[in-house]
């Protein structure tokens, strides 16, 4: 490891050099050149390493640079094929490409305007939904597109300005999403952020925007079994976590948006007693959370049922 370390550094050392990065921008600027789906794959990797062996190469030399637009354009160029044919070379050049935007993405830092504009494009989008939904046998693929969706979903505070919930809504009579959700629903049953984000669950936000917009999306994408399925993963997650846990306020969070959207009666509610046991413990607890505190109160507010008199 310390051998690997150091060849890192060393990497880094030589990358930072001025020349040498006016050679990589121009081996980066060959993405932009018919070279064929290979080569470009190729080229992506090559950034995406860059980019890990040099935290600065990313804002710096990668964010300005047309390389984004051009992940975007061979993704959309090669969706249909990989949709009808399964081309596995193809494949792995849009791969290498959601890998590279994904990376991007996860720097949080600003991106410009016209990169912006062709990632929340409803066309762009709904070629990821596509992908999810016509690979589903395709783990890489799959996973590789989700995480991208979840990495670009969480640059959005608000449901009602994110366009990757307003595209699920609205291609929801053309293209069911429910490989998406399945998946999305297995990786919150195992507690798997594929994201790895120290600040925010990925996963969690996800579901969170879908039963927090205005719109009703989690009414249109969701079916009843998978609103059972959560609250009895939450229930779960509450009975086995701490009431100081920060995890445990998005859990929480989330169990009140949920209920938000629907009457909740002690035979209707799946884990009813459990819940009310967590919340009881959570607050005789000296140490528990303001936000989990206030939390628990709103939701026991909205349902009486819950009531701890």
């Amino acid at each position: 490891k310390s051998h690997v370390d150091l060849r890192c550094f060393l990497l880094t050392k030589l990358i930072e050099q001025r020349t040498i990065r006016l050679y990589l921008i121009d081996v980066m600027n060959l993405a932009g050149m018919n070279v064929g789906n290979q080569t470009h794959g190729n080229l992506f990797d090559i950034v995406r390493l860059l980019c890990q062996i040099d935290p600065t190469f990313p804002t710096s030399s990668v964010i300005d640079h047309p390389i984004l637009l051009n992940c975007v354009q061979v993704i959309e160029t090669n969706v249909n094929s990989i949709n009808s044919k399964g081309d596995d070379n193809i494949k792995s050049t849009v791969i290498s490409a959601l890998h590279l935007l994904t990376n991007i993405l996860l720097q949080n830092e600003p991106l410009p305007m016209q990169t912006n504009s062709q990632l929340s494009n409803a066309t762009f989008l709904t070629c990821m939904f596509q992908l999810i939904e016509n690979n589903y046998n395709d783990d890489e693929l799959v996973m590789t597109t989700i995480k991208f969706l979840l990495s670009y979903n969480l640059r959005f505070d608000y449901p009602n300005t994110n366009p990757v919930i307003l595209t699920l809504i609205r291609i929801n009579e053309q293209i069911s999403c429910r490989q998406l959700i399945e998946r999305l629903i297995l990786l919150f049953n195992r507690n798997i952020d594929p994201i790895e984000q120290k600040t925010t669950n990925s996963v969690i936000k996800f579901f969170a925007d879908l039963f927090d917009d205005q719109k009703n999306a989690s009414d249109i994408i969701l079916l009843d079994s998978d609103r059972r399925l959560m609250i009895e993963i939450i229930s779960r997650e509450l009975t086995d976590r701490s009431c100081t846990d920060k995890i445990t306020t998005a859990y929480l969070s989330l169990l009140e948006l949920i209920f938000r959207k629907k009457t909740i009666t002690h035979e209707t509610c799946t884990r009813f007693d459990e819940l009310q046991q967590s919340f009881q413990s959570y607050l005789s607890t000296e140490h528990c959370l303001n936000e989990n505190h206030f939390i628990i109160n709103e939701i026991i507010q909205q349902h009486n049922c819950f009531s701890l008199v």
